[in-house]
């Protein structure tokens, strides 16, 4: 962890929490479809070509919500951050083939496969910085 003090440290503490809620609610999302839409889920992970999709799917179900809650609450922010970072680096290029895509699709695919360098990025400064200590001095002026 990394200890910061400034005047504005609460304000900071707050905005980067909030940057972590944003970042883990995709995977909040995406965790919580997969419980409610399991089936679903499998059949589209073996559309792509994921052997043993339906024996996987708990463990990444475990990995999105589990690793979700490491950044929301900051727990082992950085190592949660590292296994989502793993995990959409892995995903993107497996499931968003831009350069496989028809005409139509190609787009949507490339925007998507290039989220995935966006999240992982985000991850990244979490990794680095965890769940930064913000020192808040006892006399702000």
């Amino acid at each position: 962890m990394i200890s910061v003090t400034n005047a504005n440290s609460k304000h900071a503490a707050v905005t980067l929490f909030v940057a972590r809620c944003f970042m883990a609610s995709l995977f909040v999302f995406s965790g919580l479809e997969k419980v409610f839409d399991f089936s679903g889920a499998v059949l589209f992970a073996q559309a792509h070509g994921v052997l043993f999709a339906e024996t996987l799917m708990p463990v990444v179900i475990l990995l999105e919500l589990g690793a979700s809650l490491m950044l929301v609450t900051g727990w082992r922010a950085s190592q949660g951050a590292l296994a989502l970072t793993l995990w959409v680096l892995w995903t993107g290029p497996w499931f968003h083939r831009f350069w496989m895509a028809p005409p139509h699709m190609w787009q949507m695919m490339i925007d998507d496969f290039f989220h995935h360098f966006v999240m992982a990025g985000g991850l990244l400064y979490v990794v680095i910085f965890g769940d930064i200590i913000l020192d808040v001095p006892n006399s702000i002026s």
